[in-house]
């Protein structure tokens, strides 16, 4: 099957948007593939991923954004080398979930770590309340999970294919993270 390539992101973000205004809620990607850059997670949402749904990253690296990364980190000097296809930057009460996929898709970038990764899947920072439940990701171009100074975070019945690497946390105060 061809992925179309007209981005999904403006329709996803107006969905997160338009459920963060009532306060938060679920915002449901159904079954079909959304080719998207950098999705802005919002406080209080949740976004869950239908059997049958793919969030898929596009190859167009300047559909990426990364996180403010606090000055005293290491990490801050490296700038776009956190770009992220799910993003979440002071956030509280997220969630990712679902039987879906988020694919990476082993986006190349000459540029980056290695001179080859790519954003990660899922970047967090300074969050509290985060859980990521029952998702597949698949064929990070980098991380697939990434946070830092994050509290309260819960990973369960994650499943993780291809890519690059699974799950790092850079957490100088994270606390209470629990794998399942």
């Amino acid at each position: 099957m061809a992925l179309r390539a007209t981005l999904d992101t403006p329709a996803i973000h107006k969905a997160i948007e338009a459920c963060s205004a009532t306060g938060g809620g679920q915002v449901l990607l159904p079954p079909g593939r959304y080719l998207s850059g950098t999705v802005h997670l919002k406080s209080h949402v949740t976004l869950f991923l239908e059997a049958g749904a793919t969030l898929v990253g596009t190859p167009d690296l300047d559909q990426y954004q990364h996180p403010t990364i606090p000055e005293f980190m290491p990490e801050a000097r490296w700038g776009k080398w956190h770009r992220a296809l799910i993003l979440g930057d002071g956030l509280e009460d997220i969630a990712i979930a679902g039987q879906g996929i988020i694919d990476g898709n082993k986006v190349f970038d000459p540029t980056g770590e290695e001179r080859i990764r790519g954003p990660h899947t899922f970047v967090f920072v300074n969050c509290r309340n985060v859980t990521i439940r029952d998702v597949s990701f698949v064929d990070s171009a980098n991380y697939a999970i990434f946070f830092q100074i994050s509290d309260h975070v819960e990973i369960r019945n994650v499943k993780f294919t291809g890519g690059w690497d699974g799950v790092r946390g850079g957490c100088v105060t994270c606390a209470d993270v629990r794998y399942f």
